[in-house]
């Protein structure tokens, strides 16, 4: 089903554009909790 494969793509790109995001926050936290140990 050619919608299917193309709702599919759409759904993967956004994922991917949203992935680094994700990462960044996750680092940002890290290294947040890391300035408040030392």
């Amino acid at each position: 089903d050619y919608k299917e494969a193309a709702r599919l793509r759409d759904s993967l790109r956004s994922f991917e554009e949203e992935e680094p995001v994700l990462r960044l926050r996750r680092m940002l936290k890290e290294a947040v909790e890391d300035e408040r140990f030392e």
